[in-house]
């Protein structure tokens, strides 16, 4: 799953991967916080749709800046690890956060997979190495045919 208003290479990268897309709407905030995962969670099961296997959301967020607070990125992990949800965390813009309390999946739990780098921080040209590594894993844990 994704958020409708993230970065914009996630969708592409993950359909070129084979996976299938959720697209779940942000707040009004253009957060996408535990609510609105539950309620898209709560939707796919009265639809008889296929559970959620993933999700994969950047705080602070890329295009909107939209930072998750550290309570709101708690209930998105726990909800993640009750509903058996892999998580993949991307804060290569941790460090940006002019002044908002910023946190680590990794605080909440133990299950989350964290993407992060030195390029945006430290303002340096290395490029977000090995990301389609960390997607290949994050969808070989989501147990595709292709991946297993």
């Amino acid at each position: 799953a994704i958020a409708s208003s993230g970065y914009p290479c996630y969708r592409n990268i993950l359909q070129a991967l084979g996976c299938e897309l959720a697209n779940i709407n942000v707040n009004n905030e253009f957060k996408l916080t535990a609510t609105e995962l539950r309620k898209q969670i709560e939707e796919r099961k009265l639809n008889n749709d296929k559970p959620i296997k993933g999700l994969i959301l950047s705080s602070p967020s890329n295009p909107t800046g939209a930072m998750l607070s550290p309570n709101e990125l708690k209930g998105l992990c726990e909800l993640c690890d009750d509903e058996g949800i892999t998580f993949l965390s991307d804060e290569i813009y941790h460090g940006i956060s002019y002044g908002k309390e910023e946190a680590t999946a990794l605080r909440y739990s133990s299950n989350a997979i964290v993407i992060n780098s030195f390029s945006k921080y430290y303002s340096s040209k290395c490029r977000k190495i090995v990301i389609l590594l960390y997607f290949r894993i994050f969808c070989s844990l989501l147990t595709f045919p292709q991946f297993t």
